[in-house]
């Protein structure tokens, strides 16, 4: 198995290249030929934030998969990531979406189900003592290789190793089970079936998530 560079400083743009290229160096990983999708969006002003909001606010959900583009893998490096972040309009972010259909043959992509990069956004504060224990959860919960990164007002975390969606559903669960991220943002996530971070800024958003720690 291929070792990870990562490294404390690394920002998502790096991170997510990463993981690109060492999973396209393990055998039958999915990885080759097939495209990592990523959605440019406007993040806006978290719920939580307001002093009051309606109902039809809270359950408001804008996410379409027809605004997602797709890059092939094997061509995905930082300078063309961050060619793509550029031109973007001011207040959008890139984001990239966590799945990606793994196949060993072409005969089995069609009927072959999602796998996921492993991706969270921690609602915590930012202290010594939520890192630590975000570390503790990713690690019970059993991930053993990934990252985590200042994201500004929290964390953010990806893993190296994709997880079939019964993994994945269970990832979810138990991140929100620890109360250490937002419940609203796992309803997303599982209303539209993809994990989905940012790995750019802009003036809401203003601090490009970095790598703080390493599992």
């Amino acid at each position: 198995m291929d070792n990870s560079n990562f490294r404390i400083g690394m920002t998502s743009v790096e991170v997510i290249a990463e993981i690109i290229r060492v999973n396209l160096k393990r055998e039958h990983s999915g990885f080759k030929g097939n495209f990592i999708w990523f959605y440019s969006y406007k993040p806006r002003k978290n719920t939580q934030d307001k002093k009051s909001n309606s109902l039809s606010r809270l359950i408001f959900h804008d996410f379409s998969r027809s605004m997602m583009v797709g890059i092939k893998s094997e061509d995905i490096t930082v300078d063309k990531l961050n060619y793509w972040i550029r031109p973007l309009d001011e207040g959008e972010v890139l984001g990239i979406i966590s799945d990606i259909k793994i196949a060993r043959s072409f005969e089995e992509y069609y009927s072959a189900h999602f796998h996921h990069i492993p991706m969270m956004d921690f609602r915590c504060p930012k202290s010594p003592k939520n890192l630590t224990r975000i570390k503790r959860l990713l690690r019970a919960i059993g991930e053993e290789e990934g990252v985590i990164l200042d994201s500004g007002r929290s964390y953010h975390y990806f893993g190296l190793n994709p997880l079939n969606e019964k993994d994945w559903l269970r990832f979810m669960g138990k991140c929100l089970l620890s109360e250490l991220v937002d419940g609203r943002y796992i309803g997303h996530r599982l209303i539209d079936r993809c994990g989905i971070l940012r790995i750019s800024d802009c003036p809401l958003r203003p601090k490009i998530p970095t790598v703080v720690d390493i599992l």
